[in-house]
């Protein structure tokens, strides 16, 4: 049964927090907490959000009741705001094709997919069909069509 997390995820995550040096910054306790981030990016169906920080206080509290409210807070602070970070890094896509301008189609499916808000707060498209085919002619040329796939 699972009781912050998903049940795998539960196991990194108590296995760091339930250390009575989990906030200490020792290096086999930030080894723990890598663990259990890399467990939230392995095993996660669905984005936890403030979750993290909710749960890290939680748990913090259960398994340090004698720690500092404040500390716990800041701790908790910090440490969530890392697993966040090191999630958004991990989910970066790499390369970008549209910075290495190398297959056309991989450029043209990537310029589709990107959206705007417009001033009402609805999603459309960055660039029309004529402005994706001018971006793909300038920098592959006319022909971009013919060439072959390397997708």
């Amino acid at each position: 049964m699972s009781i912050y997390f998903a049940k795998i995820i539960d196991i990194y995550f108590l296995n760091w927090i339930r250390q009575d040096t989990w906030d200490s910054f020792h290096w086999l306790d930030m080894e723990r907490f890598y663990k259990f981030v890399k467990a939230i990016k392995k095993y996660a169906r669905s984005k936890y959000g403030p979750k993290i920080y909710k749960n890290i206080i939680k748990a913090a509290k259960k398994e340090h009741p004698n720690l500092n409210e404040a500390h716990v807070e800041e701790k908790a602070r910090y440490f969530s705001s890392i697993v966040h970070q090191i999630l958004d890094y991990e989910s970066t896509s790499f390369p970008d094709p549209i910075v290495e301008m190398r297959n056309p189609y991989e450029v043209w499916r990537h310029l589709h997919k990107i959206q705007v808000t417009d001033k009402k707060g609805n999603l459309r498209p960055l660039y029309t069909e004529e402005e994706i085919e001018a971006i793909l002619s300038k920098n592959f040329g006319s022909d971009w069509r013919a060439r072959e796939s390397r997708a």
